[in-house]
C-alpha cells in the first residue's frame, strides 16, 4: 500500500497552494474601494480569469494522472469546460475594460458551451457508476431531487426573476433565465452524483469538492442574473467574490484527484454518509417548505394547516426511520460479534480434538 501523498507535494500541490493565496488576495482587493486606481480596477476585471486558468491546468493534470478511463474522460471534459469558461471570462473582462456592458455578447457563447461539457462529464460518471448501481435507483434518486429541489428553484428563484423582468430586449431576460435554469440543473446533477459517490470512478472527497465548487459558481451566477435583471450589477460586487471562491473548491478537487490515484480510498465518515443518504429527505422537506411559502397568504386555511401537519408528521417519520436504521445496524453488529465469539469459544473447547 503506497503512502498517501501530502497535499502540497509536487508541482500541482505548489500550484494549488499558490492559487489559494492568490484568490485570498484577489478577494481582499475586490472588497477594497479602489475608485481612482485604474491598475486595481484592471486587476479586479481579470482576477477570476487568472484563477480559472490555474484551475484548468490542475484539471488537465488530474485527467492525465487518472488511471481509470472513465475518470480520465470526466476530467478532460471538466478541463474543456473550464477552458471555454476562461475564454468567456477574458472576453467579458475586455468588454468592461473598454466600458462596454458584455451582456449579451460573444462571451455568452462560451459560457453557454460550458454547460453541455459539464453535463457530459456528469453523464460519464453516471454511466461508470451504473456498472455498480442500478439504473432504476439512479433514476429514482434523480426524480426525487428534481421534484424537491426543482420546486424550490422554480418558485423561489426562476419565477420571481421572470416576473421582475421589464427589459424590452427579449434576449437579455432569455439569457438570464437560461443561466439560472442551467445552474439549477447542474446543481441537481451534482446532487445525484453525491448520493452515489461511493460507486463513481472519482474519489468521494474530490466529488464533494467539485460539488461545492460548482454550487458556488451556480450561486454566483444566480446573483449575477438577478442583478442584471434589475440593473444593479457592477463589476466587483458580491457575485464576483463568490465566483473567485468557487475556484478554491475546484482546485482542491483536482488536487484530491491526483492524490486519490496514489492511495486506497477510505470508507466515508458518518457525517458524509448521513449527508448523502439524507438528500432525498431534504428534497422532500424543501418541497413542503415551498408549498407553505407559496400558500403563505392563506396560512390560516385548512389546506395550509394540513400541509404543515403533514410536513411535521413526515419529518417525525423520517427521524423515526433513521433511529430504527441505526438500532438495526447496532443489533446486526452485536449479533455478528456474538457469532464470532461463539465460534472462537467452540474452537478453544475442541482444540485438543483438533490437535
Amino acid at each position: 500500500m503506497s503512502k498517501r501523498e501530502r497535499f502540497n507535494a509536487g508541482w500541482s500541490g505548489a500550484v494549488s497552494i499558490a492559487l489559494f493565496a492568490y484568490i485570498a488576495v484577489a478577494i481582499l482587493l475586490i472588497l477594497v474601494d479602489g475608485k481612482g486606481w485604474p491598475a486595481l480596477d484592471t486587476f479586479n476585471l481579470y482576477s477570476d480569469s487568472v484563477a480559472s486558468v490555474g484551475v484548468a491546468i490542475l484539471a488537465g493534470a488530474a485527467a492525465r494522472g487518472s488511471t481509470d478511463p472513465a475518470a480520465r474522460r470526466t476530467w478532460w471534459l471538466l478541463t474543456a469546460a473550464l477552458c471555454v469558461y476562461t475564454v468567456g471570462n477574458l472576453l467579458n473582462a475586455t468588454y468592461w475594460l473598454f466600458g462596454v456592458d458584455p451582456f449579451p455578447s460573444i462571451g455568452d457563447v462560451f459560457f453557454l458551451a460550458f454547460y453541455p461539457l459539464i453535463f457530459a462529464a456528469v453523464l460519464t460518471v453516471v454511466r461508470a457508476a451504473a456498472v455498480r448501481v442500478q439504473w432504476a435507483r439512479l433514476g429514482l434518486d434523480a426524480t426525487i431531487l428534481l421534484l424537491g429541489f426543482g420546486a424550490f428553484f422554480w418558485f423561489c428563484v426562476i419565477a420571481p426573476t421572470a416576473a421582475a423582468q421589464h427589459d424590452p430586449d427579449l434576449l437579455k431576460p432569455a439569457l438570464a433565465q437560461s443561466y439560472i435554469a442551467l445552474n439549477c440543473a447542474m446543481l441537481l446533477a451534482c446532487g445525484v452524483l453525491l448520493m452515489h459517490s461511493g460507486a463513481t470512478p472519482i474519489p468521494r472527497r474530490a466529488l464533494m469538492l467539485l460539488t461545492l465548487g460548482f454550487s458556488s459558481m451556480s450561486l454566483a451566477d444566480i446573483f449575477w442574473a438577478m442583478s442584471k435583471v434589475d440593473g444593479s450589477y457592477i463589476p466587483g460586487g458580491v457575485s464576483d467574490v463568490i465566483y473567485l471562491s468557487c475556484y478554491v473548491w475546484l482546485a482542491a478537487a483536482a488536487r484530491e484527484q491526483l492524490r486519490g490515484t496514489r492511495a486506497v480510498r477510505r470508507a466515508p465518515g458518518a457525517f458524509s454518509v448521513a449527508l448523502m443518504q439524507g438528500l432525498p429527505y431534504i428534497a422532500m422537506m424543501i418541497s413542503f417548505m415551498v408549498l407553505v411559502y407559496v400558500e403563505r397568504s392563506t396560512f390560516a386555511s385548512p389546506v395550509n394547516t394540513m400541509t404543515v401537519i403533514i410536513f411535521l408528521l413526515t419529518s417525525l417519520v423520517m427521524v423515526r426511520q433513521g433511529v430504527l436504521s441505526r438500532d438495526d445496524a447496532v443489533l446486526r453488529e452485536r449479533r455478528a460479534a456474538g457469532i464470532v465469539e461463539a465460534r472462537y469459544a467452540s474452537l478453544i473447547r475442541n482444540a485438543s480434538d483438533v490437535i
